[in-house]
């Protein structure tokens, strides 16, 4: 037996093991760093940076890093909601499964054919026993230092390929400089805020206010009429809650019927002349309740034991034998329209108000204008001065027809009428022209229909009946 020959074929069989064992330790390694880079939570939607070397677990790598890949292109423009993402998500899980088994299968499958090369390595170690001891102790250096250089080679080829694989999916943006903050805000400025909410605590409800008044063309109490007219206003009288129109009555002392005492006390003042007894009573436009403060306050005068005389000269619109209940006919026109007639033939006593008679306005003529330009006018005032105490007339509104300044000559005082929320504040500058042209004299303001919530109505003391 040639004992160098037999020595270099089991020097050979050694080397050709040891080589097996490099390359079966260097996939092994690998393999065991692909899973524990897989099952590390930090990794979690990262590329694998290894290659298994296997089939099974290269091709379930290879598919990971192809859906990780494109999950960090679409997540640089996408939120975290975005169904596409959320897609990917679930398929990267899945195939996270995968990578895990496959790898595993793949070490156990290696760590067989280890142990098989290893034990081929020890039976040509045995046979080469009788090689020198600085010799084998060399060859185990050059073995292990083949294994590192040979992984070490392997784990910066695979650097190189990620690192291409991430440049090709890097974002446009990025970070240049990370924000600070300042140990105090810049903005908003305290004091600032303060300053504005001050002013503006200050000035909105004064803004507000007034645009509240320009846009407003209504009054509402007795306090907004007495700023915008130049009559003085003597009294209102609160809105009618009573089904009858005639509310003052004896014996009643509602809230209603003591404003109506009120005004009529405030008239008596207006009316201090020996001969003051004619009272005019107007207002600017239909609606605003003449009718029905002409009749109560009629009536208000005659609970004083007064001979009072109700008028119903509105001959285009006459209301009062309507609200009172009496006959329509005869009535003043046919009295101003016929000579023969007397005031006998065309008056009409209150059954509910002792003292207080009624010349309601009658038919309406066809000349209404003429009628009242007559000289049966006069004649007509004059009887009734002769026969009454006091005298109401209810005549026209003054901004629809003239009829009123005809029979303004005739009066002693003049009472206007407004009604809260409906007359309109223009009006009152054409009432404050009228009286400045000396057309109406003697004229006071009164307010009907105002809220006896809001107003300052005259009701202490008193309740509603």
């Amino acid at each position: 037996i040639d004992v160098g020959l037999q020595t270099k074929s089991n020097i050979g069989k050694q080397e050709a093991a040891d080589r097996a064992v490099v390359n079966l330790e260097t996939r092994y390694q690998i393999m065991n760093m692909v899973k524990d880079f897989v099952r590390n939570p930090a990794n979690k939607n990262q590329m694998i940076p290894f290659d298994a070397d296997s089939t099974s677990a290269s091709a379930s790598i290879k598919a990971y890093n192809e859906l990780v890949a494109e999950r960090i292109k679409l997540g640089s423009s996408a939120k975290d909601n975005n169904q596409a993402l959320q897609a990917l998500d679930t398929q990267i899980a899945a195939m996270h499964n995968n990578v895990v088994s496959g790898v595993e299968n793949a070490m156990r499958a290696m760590r067989i054919q280890i142990n098989q090369v290893n034990q081929m390595s020890a039976n040509a170690g045995s046979a080469m026993s009788a090689i020198p001891t600085e010799e084998r102790e060399a060859r185990a250096l050059y073995r292990q230092q083949g294994i590192q250089n040979t992984l070490y080679t392997f784990l910066l080829q695979k650097r190189e390929e990620n690192a291409l694989v991430l440049a090709a999916t890097t974002p446009k943006g990025k970070i240049v400089d990370h924000a600070y903050a300042q140990s105090h805000p810049i903005k908003p400025k305290p004091m600032m805020v303060l300053f504005l909410a001050l002013v503006m605590g200050l000035l909105l409800p004064l803004l507000l206010l007034s645009v509240k008044k320009l846009l407003t063309t209504k009054f509402s109490t007795q306090d907004e009429l007495a700023e915008i007219i130049q009559a003085p206003v003597i009294g209102e009288i609160c809105h009618n809650r009573h089904k009858s129109q005639l509310v003052v009555k004896p014996g009643k002392t509602s809230s209603i019927v003591e404003l109506f005492r009120l005004v009529r006390n405030n008239l008596q003042f207006l009316l201090t002349n020996d001969g003051d007894k004619v009272l005019l009573v107007t207002s600017s436009v239909s609606g605003e309740g003449k009718s029905f403060v002409s009749a109560n306050l009629a009536a208000s005068f005659a609970l004083l034991d007064k001979k009072v005389a109700l008028v119903g000269m509105d001959i285009r619109s006459p209301r009062l034998a309507e609200m009172l209940e009496l006959q329509s006919l005869p009535g003043v026109t046919a009295y101003l329209a016929k000579p023969g007639m007397n005031l006998s033939d065309i008056v009409q006593s209150s059954a509910e108000v002792s003292g207080l008679d009624v010349f309601v306005a009658g038919a309406v003529p066809p000349n209404p204008s003429e009628l009242l330009l007559s000289s049966r006018v006069n004649d007509f005032i004059d009887q009734l001065r002769a026969h009454y105490d006091m005298i109401v007339i209810d005549s026209a509104p003054i901004a629809m027809v003239s009829d009123t300044f005809s029979l303004a000559k005739f009066s002693d005082a003049v009472l206007f009428v407004t009604r809260a929320n409906y007359t309109k504040r223009n009006l009152m500058n054409y009432l404050n022209t009228v009286m400045s042209r000396g057309q109406l004299k003697n004229v006071s303001v009164v307010v009907n229909d105002t809220n006896p919530n809001v107003s300052t109505g005259y009701g202490y003391g008193y309740g509603e009946e």
